[in-house]
């Protein structure tokens, strides 16, 4: 088959989860003897060329990058790069999206015209201009559904182009809407919406209808290629230090500092490993300024061989996200990698691996974090139980690659059948 992978960035220049889902399923498929192409969209602005065309680690990517006349604006409505994706798509047979924001608010409608598309929802962007619908301030909850004017004083700051005028906030209200029937029509267009937990699908289905035999849940996998030779973290024996480890993005958003705030006080006896990338100088300041007296070791970027040679001097794999995690990535690295993990928002986690492999904490709570370090510390016994239930396997992306594959098969054969 002829297939489309269409992204909102893709390596080189941005490798966050999607992107690290996107490029498994690439190479997976091309692997499988199809004919793949990313079409991807990406921050930088047009320099000379409409598409810019690489070849990045085996596979053929297409950049569409957007012109100054083309904002991170509330509805995303954007004709010369839906006329470009138009062009670019045409003898598709399956068209794979998972994600919108740089390239257009119609992208599955185009898409939809040449060939059966498949959309995985990674976040929760359809619904919330804010990815992770993450108010600047804890104490502000989501309204229902419904009722938009409270979401114009939560957005006002990170859109002030739509803000200005006596009608500004009823304006905005009205534009807002338009943006969340924009993606109920993307919705409706597509001919499969995938969610990688139910715990997600249970979330987005507030906001969002879906057809009957619309929705499917199809777990990621395990995307990073980790080494079939590696050397395997032991529990803590209750002598040196326990070490933790913190891999994936170093940000407020993925719970680092509150992390750092928790160990901080058991200085003497917990060391912290953040490993990831890209890295903010400003935020690494915070953090060494915060830990005081605590063995911090930062680092930045890893492939699976750097991450199994870090993970094999650890004994935990903290993940204290503040996000509403739609799957987390790095929960099926650590325990792949042979380390159990204390988890934040590990409700989709819970869905994959349970037992005492996995320890679920209140996020944004150091003080709770501590507690639980402080009964690690008092109980060394607790860490040989959490590595007698670590699951035997993770799954790879190859499994979900195959039931992709199925599914675009059998959505093409219903296409030629209508």
């Amino acid at each position: 088959m002829r297939i489309a992978v269409v992204v909102a960035h893709f390596p080189p220049r941005f490798l966050g989860g999607t992107e690290a889902v996107a490029l498994a399923e690439a190479r997976s498929l091309s692997a499988r003897g199809h004919d793949v192409v990313v079409l991807s969209g990406c921050d930088e602005l047009r320099r000379d060329a409409d598409v810019e065309s690489s070849v990045e680690r085996g596979v053929e990517v297409r950049v569409l990058p957007r012109t100054e006349h083309e904002p991170f604006d509330l509805t995303l409505e954007r004709p010369r790069l839906a006329a470009l994706l138009e062009s670019e798509l045409e003898g598709f047979e399956a068209i794979h999206v998972h994600g919108h924001s740089t390239l257009t608010h119609d992208l599955v409608r185009t898409a939809g015209r040449h060939a059966p598309v498949l959309w995985t929802v990674h976040d929760h962007f359809a619904t919330c201009p804010r990815t992770f619908r993450q108010p600047p301030d804890p104490g502000h909850a989501c309204p229902p559904p419904s009722e938009l004017a409270a979401c114009v004083e939560c957005l006002a700051p990170e859109l002030p182009a739509h803000v200005g005028g006596s009608d500004s906030a009823a304006a905005f209200e009205r534009e807002l809407a338009r943006r969340l029937r924009g993606f109920q029509a993307e919705v409706d267009a597509a001919s499969a919406v995938i969610f990688p937990s139910r715990t997600h699908l249970v979330r987005l289905a507030q906001h969002l209808s879906l057809g009957p035999g619309q929705a499917h849940i199809l777990g990621h996998g395990l995307c990073l290629e980790l080494p079939a030779r590696r050397r395997r973290p032991r529990p803590w024996a209750g002598t040196g230090p326990l070490r933790l480890l913190h891999a994936g993005r170093r940000s407020v958003d993925k719970g680092t500092l509150d992390l750092v705030r928790a160990a901080a006080p058991l200085a003497e006896r917990v060391e912290l490993v953040l490993a990831g990338g890209p890295v903010d100088p400003v935020l690494d300041a915070e953090l060494v300024s915060v830990a005081g007296d605590l063995r911090l070791e930062l680092s930045g970027e890893y492939d699976g061989a750097g991450l199994a040679r870090i993970a094999a001097s650890c004994h935990i794999a903290a993940l204290p996200s503040r996000l509403p995690e739609s799957y987390a990535l790095a929960l099926d690295e650590a325990l792949a990698l042979g380390l159990p993990a204390w988890v934040a928002s590990g409700e989709a986690g819970r869905e994959r691996f349970g037992g005492a492999a996995l320890h679920s904490l209140p996020a944004a709570d150091p003080e709770a974090w501590r507690a639980a370090l402080v009964d690690q510390l008092s109980d060394p016994r607790s860490s040989s139980e959490a590595f007698d239930a670590l699951p035997r396997s993770v799954p790879g992306c190859e499994e979900t690659v195959g039931a992709l594959e199925a599914l675009m098969q059998d959505l093409g054969k219903a296409r030629r059948r209508a």
